[in-house]
């Protein structure tokens, strides 16, 4: 008798029978019955009751393809339509049914399936977890809730639709940010930031591909807040005007910054240097100034006034990133993420001093300056930097390891990432004649958060195209380094 591989839902690893308790779902190790399949229909297996498990591919080829699962016996391949130009996927690839509540497969070819990059002839997986058929990635997908939970999830899936995402999966805040008070030595924070250059970015077989579990954000935050603190102190408490410019640029830098740093530390491939980063806030980030100024002038966007400000200056920074980063070295959509949170974190860091030095040289004075630098930095996290990480992150989803070209802006994943950049920014400005501040925050929040959940389905994306690429270096033997 052949025991079928369960692969772990949390980590992807085959758990045997062996020595452990029994699963879930009164599984019982009894094997996949054998038969002809070349050309043969359907073979019904015995189930306790019938059950359908929807099947769907979420990168490679593909991409968009989905199945369904049922008690008899399914066989996928060529036949099927999947893999057509994959040499890696045989006719007759492998057999798919569902056995108590699992898709349990089993090979029919040569090549095996891979699970958390792990070959397999035959196995049984459960709801959430990925495989790999060839060189696309395919999804399991969980059990669909009742009631109010139905309805929340249906419209979390028309939003993924529009938007051109994925629901979250197995994603949790809690477990994401887990590590921020966990005690770090300077040595371990030094090698942290040294990654990027040639010498020091990792294989691909190498990264992690879980939900990253940041840290470094929270301490460069503190940092920066308590120089601001101090130079506050000096121009307040000892009447020292030189402590002026210190205020504001410290003020404006703090919390984009920290922001841009907890993307950094989303890059999984950890192929980006913090050098490349500062370069691109503050270069990208004058020229996407400069950018929106010109554009500003332009009369079709004098005549929408402030309406313009989400096209103009969502324009101005895509068009920076486009000049400073239009070759092929970073291909992962992650890449795209940091590199417009870096575009954006510039923008917000300049346009914000400006604010600071507006308000401080009209009537409000250095209290007003104080006021517009508190206010614009608890704000930061669901403006500039957020609004073009996704901009950039929609393009990389188009890009990927191909030179940029034209017809890349007019492509729907594109434009959905993009509009919705826009979108937000300009139901940002836009007052709808509310006068109450409680109303306006509440507001802003609520954009934020929709934002936020957008940058983390785009994160989910990316890592799922990293897994892929390791199952394909893993697949085929090739270890691939990251450019």
């Amino acid at each position: 008798m052949t025991e079928a591989n369960v692969f772990c839902v949390k980590c992807g690893t085959p758990v045997t029978a062996a020595g452990a308790p029994p699963p879930p779902y009164g599984y019982q190790q009894t094997p996949m019955p054998a038969g002809p399949y070349a050309g043969a229909p359907a073979v019904p297996q015995p189930v306790a009751a019938p059950a359908l498990i929807e099947v769907r591919c979420v990168a490679g080829a593909d991409a968009g393809k989905a199945f369904m699962a049922g008690p008899s016996e399914t066989v996928l391949g060529r036949v099927s339509g999947i893999g057509m130009m994959d040499p890696a996927v045989a006719q007759q690839h492998l057999a798919v049914c569902v056995m108590n509540e699992r898709l349990r497969f089993r090979c029919l070819s040569p090549g095996p399936v891979f699970v958390n990059s792990q070959p397999f002839t035959n196995g049984e997986l459960l709801r959430g977890q990925d495989f790999m058929i060839g060189s696309c990635l395919w999804h399991i997908v969980e059990l669909q809730q009742h009631g109010a939970g139905n309805f929340f999830e249906s419209l979390q899936e028309g939003f993924s639709r529009f938007t051109g995402t994925e629901k979250l999966e197995g994603f949790s805040l809690k477990q994401m940010f887990s590590e921020v008070f966990k005690k770090r030595t300077s040595e371990e924070v030094e090698s942290y930031l040294g990654v990027g250059t040639p010498l020091t970015t990792p294989s691909i077989l190498q990264v992690q591909t879980g939900w990253p579990k940041p840290w470094l954000f929270l301490r460069v935050l503190a940092v920066v807040a308590l120089s601001y603190i101090g130079l506050v102190i000096i121009m307040d408490n000892f009447q020292n005007p030189k402590a002026i410019p210190g205020v504001m640029f410290m003020g404006a830098l703090s919390v984009p910054l920290a922001v841009l740093v907890l993307f950094f530390e989303l890059n999984v491939p950890r192929n980006i240097s913090f050098t490349k980063l500062l370069t691109l806030v503050t270069i990208a980030g004058a020229l996407s100034i400069l950018c929106a100024l010109f554009g500003y002038d332009l009369p079709v966007m004098k005549e929408l006034g402030i309406s313009a400000a989400g096209i103009v200056e969502e324009t101005a920074k895509i068009i920076a990133v486009v000049v400073l980063v239009r070759g092929c070295r970073y291909k992962y959509i992650l890449n795209g993420i940091l590199i417009g949170a870096a575009v954006g974190a510039g923008f917000g860091i300049f346009e914000t001093a400006g604010y600071a030095l507006d308000s401080g040289l009209q009537a409000g004075g250095v209290a007003g300056m104080k006021h517009i630098i508190l206010l614009r930095a608890w704000l930061a996290p669901f403006m500039h930097v957020l609004w073009t990480a996704m901009a950039a992150g929609a393009l990389w989803r188009v890009k990927a390891d191909q030179p940029l070209k034209a017809k890349m802006f007019v492509d729907k994943r594109f434009l959905q990432g993009f509009g919705m950049a826009v979108i937000l920014h300009t139901i940002w400005d836009a007052s709808f004649g509310i006068t109450s501040m409680a109303i306006v925050y509440v507001k802003c929040i609520l954009l934020g958060l929709i934002g936020w959940y957008l940058i983390f389905a785009m994160v989910q994306q990316g890592l799922r195209q990293v897994k892929q690429e390791q199952k394909q270096a893993s697949q085929y033997g090739v270890r691939v380094a990251a450019a």
